[in-house]
Order: structure tokens, then sequence, then C-alpha cells
């Protein structure tokens, strides 16, 4: 079996489930895929997608394509999403919620320290 090619669907599966490129590279590299094979193959599942490309494609599978019922729910799914690795302000612009403070995630400062 080889181990970039199964790496590579499963970083397919799982930014299919909504996980951020980050998380899914992660993900992978827990499952004993080489840093850099991981890496590789998130990059080549996003297919060139961008950043907001990616969060619009959770929401969607969040959602099921329908729009947030109220500010409640859209809260919720801001969590949700930002629990799946995105990053917060990506998440708020989608849903269209104001965002308060720095948009730093526990992950992006642990990259930066």
């Amino acid at each position: 079996m080889d181990d970039r090619e199964v790496a590579r669907g499963r970083a397919r599966t799982l930014l299919a489930r909504g996980e951020a490129p980050r998380q899914a590279a992660r993900r992978l590299q827990a499952q004993g895929v080489a840093a850099a094979d991981a890496r590789g193959a998130v990059d080549e599942a996003t297919e060139g997608a961008s950043e907001a490309e990616l969060v619009a494609n959770a929401l969607q599978k969040r959602l099921r394509g329908r729009a947030p019922r109220d500010q409640r729910e859209r809260q919720r799914v801001f969590r949700a999403l930002v629990a799946k690795g995105h990053r917060p302000a990506a998440v708020a612009l989608a849903l269209k919620l104001q965002l308060e403070g720095e948009d730093l995630s526990a992950d992006d400062e642990a990259d930066e320290a």
C-alpha cells in the first residue's frame, strides 16, 4: 500500500467533512504520516481552493444549503467550524458575524510561539 496515496485519500475525506487544511494535516501526522507527506496530501486535496472557499464548503455541508435560522444558530455553527480548525475571522465573514477581539485561535498562538 502506498502511504502517500492513502494520505491523499484521507486528506480529501477530512476536507470533505469540513476540516480546515492545517487540522487535516495534523490529523494525518497523528496517524503516522510524515509531516511533509501530510502537508503535501492536504495541499493536493484543497485543489487550490482559497480559505474563503473552504469555509464556504464547510458551512454548506454543516447547514445543508440553508441559511442559519437565527443568531444563536450562527454562533453555534461558528464554534463548530472554529473547532474544525478554521480561522475565526474567515468563519465570521462567511456567517456575517461581527468578531470582537483578536483573530487568533489557540492553534495560531501555538504556531507563533
